[in-house]
């Protein structure tokens, strides 16, 4: 940012910088940690610095606003830029919101793991049963492997348990178990929209912090 002939772009210019350039420089390090506030701060800082002055530098000039009033979405009057905190959390939190597709369900754990195809709550709420307590999702299918074994799961699992593992589709065979977004009906992990969620989420006063 220093390097550029700042001074002389217009806000709109300023704008395109920011957005596809400047905010998309730390992605690669959000993807793998969770940023210090500080830093994310200090980014946002200089950010705010060039967007009112066109200059990360020198202390001439007034910065208008704070970030965090430009990161608020277009309809509440800011620009739509990015919070990097928030921004940065849902690459944080990816395993937390995920669930096991089942395959061959040998990587899955009964009891623990995250599998059952409900948003609310994708885990076992059965108790456990002694003799399959340490067992992956496999030990439920059929001695044959050609589906669920129905009758064993409407025994031991109480009927939420049992309907959710019954309504999940076997593709028997080499096919391995896969992390999926839990959120999406597609399972896939989309970091916008995440952000959109958490944001979306967020109180008014937590919107401006």
């Amino acid at each position: 940012m220093q390097s550029w002939p700042n001074r002389f772009l217009s806000r709109a210019s300023r704008e395109v910088l920011l957005k596809n350039v400047i905010q998309a420089i730390p992605l690669h390090a959000m993807r793998l940690f969770l940023l210090p506030k500080e830093l994310t701060r200090e980014i946002e800082r200089i950010m705010n610095s060039f967007w009112w002055r066109g200059d990360c530098r020198g202390k001439r000039g007034i910065n208008w606003k704070e970030w965090k009033h430009l990161a608020k979405p277009r309809q509440w009057r800011g620009l739509n830029f990015r919070k990097l905190r928030e921004f940065n959390l849902p690459m944080d939190i990816i395993r937390q919101h995920s669930r096991w597709r089942i395959g061959n369900a040998t990587s899955v754990k009964i009891w623990g793991d995250k599998w059952l195809p409900s948003p609310d709550n994708p885990k076992i709420i059965t108790p456990h049963f002694p003799l399959l307590q340490n067992e992956s999702v496999s030990a439920l299918f059929k001695v044959d492997n050609t589906g669920w074994h129905e009758e064993v799961i409407r025994e031991i699992f109480y009927e939420r348990d049992a309907n959710l593992i019954l309504s999940i589709p076997l593709a028997l065979g080499t096919r391995r178990d896969k992390l999926i977004w839990n959120s999406d009906s597609k399972g896939t992990f989309i970091v916008k929209a995440c952000y959109r969620n958490i944001s979306a989420q967020l109180s008014p006063a937590q919107r401006l912090n």
